[in-house]
């Protein structure tokens, strides 16, 4: 959920995929502002997201460009943990 760099997030995927993860940052500006989910990435490898499920009311969806530079610049609002932290 959190590549180091555009490198690793490019889209289509690279002829050598061993460093891609792909685009599935974006996903997380969506699910910080879902109603109906708890969601937390942890600081561990490169950003494991964590979800909860929390009610049955469906939200709507806002589309997230896929262009890493939203996630450099918007980093501070996504809802970032420590291992240790609940």
């Amino acid at each position: 959920m959190l590549p180091p760099g555009s490198e690793y997030a490019i889209v289509p995927r690279p002829a050598d995929p061993r460093t891609w993860m792909g685009d599935v940052w974006r996903l997380s500006f969506h699910l910080k502002e879902r109603e109906d989910v708890k969601f937390k990435i942890i600081k561990i490898d490169c950003g494991c997201g964590v979800l909860k499920k929390t009610s049955e009311k469906l939200v709507s969806f806002f589309e997230v460009k896929n262009d890493f530079s939203i996630l450099k610049k918007n980093i501070h609002l996504l809802p970032i943990v420590s291992y240790n932290e609940k």
